[in-house]
């Protein structure tokens, strides 16, 4: 890399703070360990999914991109010449992944978006990218699965994190009332955002009782601190009884906020949406591999 280049990413670095998601960012790697770290300020990224395996952090982190067309989707180009990469992963992909995240930052302004978590009710919906996708097979047919059920959920929960609902509602579908019950969450989800509140609340009751509960109780009532807005703080309350979360609760205070005209109110809601979201990944990813 020429000090030019060099330059450039440390300016990158310094700049993230204020320019993705309103909290500090960082991205490494070195030759010797390639793998990147994802933080924000209140390092939401490390906490919930920063014990995943790479493959499947950089996933969810580069879904963002692809979301808001900062990375091109199937419809538009090839995103294996985005990547540089073809159709497997190179031992090197995650350096290749350090520079194409570099190389978004320093897009234009108008190229990113200050807010890129999942939609509350996406349009128009999308599918995962085939490349990253691939990738996603590469990895699930060497890594030590012990639930074919849970690697169909954790497959779910991939592709909610890239709006590909109608493939997510395909995978959950197909394991509905099996293993752990988290095939039916990514499918309570799914019906959330689609949006279809009723049906969701519906597969919620299916649901039951769940592992995440209590910690996303612990993250709303994080994000309400953080966040501090008016109207959430009433839902708190309602959301987090008991200690618990009550995800049917979690519903309507996703419609109020969908069909709202409030953005404040809407992006708070999201951020607990996202932290729901990682929080399932990584409870997926765990018992696929138990």
């Amino acid at each position: 890399m020429d000090q030019c280049q060099e330059s450039s990413r440390k300016h990158i670095h310094e700049s993230l703070r204020d320019n993705m998601y309103g909290r500090s960012f960082d991205v490494s790697h070195s030759p010797s360990d390639p793998h990147w770290t994802l933080c924000t300020a209140d390092d939401t990224e490390q906490r919930l999914i920063g014990s995943l395996p790479p493959v499947l952090a950089a996933l969810v982190s580069f879904s963002a991109m692809v979301r808001i067309g900062s990375l091109p989707d199937d419809a538009g180009q090839n995103p294996s010449t985005i990547f540089g990469l073809g159709d497997q992963l190179p031992p090197n992909w995650a350096s290749h992944m350090v520079e194409v995240r570099v190389n978004w930052e320093i897009a234009p302004d108008d190229q990113r978006s200050r807010y890129c978590r999942p939609s509350l009710a996406p349009q128009p919906w999308k599918a995962i990218p085939s490349l990253h996708f691939k990738w996603f097979q590469t990895w699930r047919s060497t890594a030590p699965l012990t639930s074919a059920v849970e690697a169909t959920a954790l497959e779910a929960g991939l592709r909610q994190f890239y709006d590909d609902l109608d493939g997510s509602h395909q995978c959950a579908q197909s394991i509905e009332g099996q293993g752990r019950r988290h095939g039916d969450y990514w499918h309570a989800i799914m019906h959330r955002r689609e949006p279809d509140y009723g049906n969701s609340q519906y597969w919620f009751r299916r649901v039951g009782n769940h592992p995440v509960f209590t910690p996303l109780a612990q993250e709303a009532k994080l994000v309400a601190d953080q966040l501090a807005n008016a109207r959430f703080a009433k839902w708190l309350p309602r959301l987090t009884a008991n200690g618990t979360w009550h995800p049917m609760a979690f519903v309507d205070c996703v419609a109020a906020a969908a069909e709202g005209n409030d953005e404040s109110f809407f992006r708070v809601v999201e951020e607990v949406q996202y932290r729901e979201m990682l929080l399932l990944f990584a409870q997926t990813y765990r018992d696929a591999m138990a």
